[in-house]
């Protein structure tokens, strides 16, 4: 950090721009991102070493700074309420899927029999983490397995969070019996990530709590039909565009699947919404929006 506030001194920077934490000392003008403040209000996910960082510096941080950027209006609210900012200094630059993801033409069955993916499939993106709400998925998907059959597939993409044992995923996935049918996947290329994109019967994100929730817009311009939490930025990303539920019921969660799949019409419906929802969110949006901040810090 000290480095830092040399550096700006030296070379004459304008703007500061960093995530999070900023030193506090430097000269300059100074823009920071806060992608969310989970941690003030489900604090419970969080381990006592972040928590603690977080709530004794953020504010202080996010106080001292010339501008604050955030990714969500969730998250602007967040900060409003816990920290008490003047809602001047925060803008909103909402982040977007990349252009990558997007549907494909071509049939991709084939890159999916790499993965041993065979079928139709439910699928998940994001970390194993206990604030991703990975029980109630993994017990909703029990309840359609039993209630439909065959070889419905569960694809969970994702790390592994040190804070959710693997005993404890996988001590559960055996008490449901349905260790046959859940494929795990710790990393993978994103030319192939749009592939499994794809091919979801279901996309399937009930996250306790996010900042953004950028594997929704993914599934999204991948043509995925989208079903998510109706809590946090996942009920503003998704907009009207995806079914959006208590992330912690599971019935309504399995009746929801168990209806869109057995709903082609439905189905379509989600896909052809969620394709136009992808498309409200760009990239470029987002960098001329960050430049105006730049641009606003400068001038004030």
């Amino acid at each position: 950090m000290c480095g830092f506030a040399k550096i700006t001194r030296q070379h004459r920077i304008d703007v500061f721009h960093t995530n999070y934490f900023k030193p506090l000392l430097i000269s300059s003008r100074s823009v920071i991102v806060i992608h969310d403040i989970l941690q003030e209000i489900m604090p419970q996910y969080f381990s006592p070493k972040l928590q603690f960082i977080q709530k004794t510096l953020l504010p202080l941080m996010a106080r001292q700074a010339d501008a604050v950027i955030t990714v969500s209006h969730f998250t602007k609210t967040q900060l409003l309420e816990k920290y008490r900012l003047n809602p001047n200094k925060i803008f909103v630059t909402l982040e977007a899927a990349a252009n990558v993801f997007r549907r494909l033409e071509l049939d991709p069955s084939e890159v999916l029999q790499r993965y041993g993916i065979e079928g139709e499939y439910i699928l998940y993106v994001g970390r194993l983490a206990p604030i991703k709400n990975i029980p109630t998925m993994l017990k909703a998907y029990a309840k359609v397995h039993r209630h439909l059959g065959g070889d419905l597939k569960f694809v969970l993409v994702g790390q592994r969070d040190p804070a959710f044992p693997e005993s404890e995923i996988d001590g559960l996935i055996d008490y449901l019996e349905i260790s046959d049918s859940i494929i795990f996947l710790s990393s993978v290329p994103t030319e192939d990530m749009v592939a499994i994109y794809n091919l979801a019967s279901v996309f399937l994100f009930m996250s306790y709590g996010e900042g953004f929730g950028l594997p929704i817009l993914e599934a999204m311009a991948c043509g995925a039909p989208v079903i998510t939490s109706d809590t946090t930025a996942c009920n503003e990303i998704a907009g009207n565009a995806a079914i959006k539920l208590p992330p912690g019921n599971v019935d309504q969660i399995a009746d929801a699947i168990i209806m869109v799949l057995k709903n082609s019409g439905l189905q379509k419906e989600l896909s052809e919404k969620g394709l136009a929802r992808s498309d409200e969110f760009k990239w470029e949006s987002c960098a001329r929006e960050t430049l105006n901040v730049f641009e606003h810090v400068l001038r004030r």
